[in-house]
């Protein structure tokens, strides 16, 4: 359980949302702010688990910001093995 869960549970599901845009925002900033990226990703890992398409997609999108451009296609094509329906996966593997 996180403490942000206990202090302010009405704003427990928002925070996921707002983590995945400080993910976004830092991605632009690289290599600046990686510590936080690999923060949030830790974070929403924790939360949904490391396979879910939301952390993975998030993951790829962080090796595309590194210039690890063949690890994010293969992370990409993975999602879509599992949900060949993945719109996201679909769209960033293009």
């Amino acid at each position: 359980m996180f403490f942000r869960d206990v202090v302010c549970p009405r704003l427990a599901n928002t925070v996921w949302v707002v983590y995945e845009q400080a993910i976004l925002a830092c991605l632009d900033t690289l290599p600046e702010f990686d510590g936080h990226v690999q923060r949030y990703l830790a974070a929403l890992a924790s939360k949904f688990g490391d396979d879910s398409a939301r952390v993975s997609r998030l993951r790829g999108m962080y090796l595309e910001a590194q210039g690890k451009y063949t690890t994010a296609a293969s992370l990409y094509d993975s999602i879509l093995l599992k949900d060949p329906t993945n719109v996201v996966g679909i769209e960033r593997n293009r």
